[in-house]
């Protein structure tokens, strides 16, 4: 309603402003809950991700230490067997020594 003079009255005015406030508020909270929500939604996903990635660190390292067992292993058989072949070697050197000595020539 309009004053004699033509302009918009305090009540006028009260009554247009009466639902913002309430709305604001409304608009507040949802605002909140759905960015709780989408925080609640990245930190499950940064979760599942960590869990991922320590499961891999995990599978890796066991990975390393069963390759690394099984090299060690090898390399083990390996210098043993170059081993005995030293000694065999150098037994035949010594035999072989001694039949030059005995039988020069």
């Amino acid at each position: 309603m309009k004053s004699d003079t033509g302009k918009i009255t305090v009540t006028e005015l009260l009554k247009k402003t009466d639902g913002i406030l309430p709305r604001f508020e409304k608009e507040n909270n949802d605002l909140v809950n759905s960015l709780a929500d989408i925080k609640g939604e990245i930190n499950t996903s940064a979760d599942k991700l960590i869990a991922a990635v320590e499961h891999g660190r995990v599978k890796l390292l066991s990975e390393v230490e069963s390759f690394k067992v099984t090299r060690v292993k090898q390399l083990k058989a390996m210098t043993q067997g170059v081993e005995q072949h030293v000694t065999a070697l150098q037994s035949l050197q010594q035999y072989s020594d001694k039949i030059s000595v005995a039988y020069p020539g």
